[in-house]
């Protein structure tokens, strides 16, 4: 795997997530995209920042586990994507435009 860890280093796991206060919430939030998902992780509602929004989702399978927060917000937009967010914007424009003439 590119970019992976030495093994006797162990998996970064941010010093939060091993906070007394993460343990007893159901759903955080965080911007520590780096870190790796721990079992203990399971059953839990995080909200990654995408650097743009905030991304939810619920870890709830043992193959999310050892995975970063980060591989599941995607922070870029691709081609189509792009297109129909133009496409969209331009779209409320026009109808802002009307609402404001009557």
């Amino acid at each position: 795997m590119k970019g992976q860890r030495s093994a006797w280093k162990l998996p970064y796991i941010s010093p939060y997530f091993l906070s007394y206060s993460f343990f007893k919430s159901k759903k955080f939030f965080t911007h520590k995209r780096n870190s790796c998902i721990a079992p203990h992780f399971l059953d839990k509602r995080m909200a990654v920042h995408s650097g743009n929004k905030w991304k939810s989702y619920l870890i709830r399978t043992n193959k999310m586990v050892g995975k970063k927060l980060g591989e599941f917000s995607m922070t870029k937009l691709f081609g189509s994507a792009i297109a129909q967010s133009m496409a969209l914007k331009q779209k409320r424009k026009k109808e802002d435009k009307k609402k404001k003439k009557k």
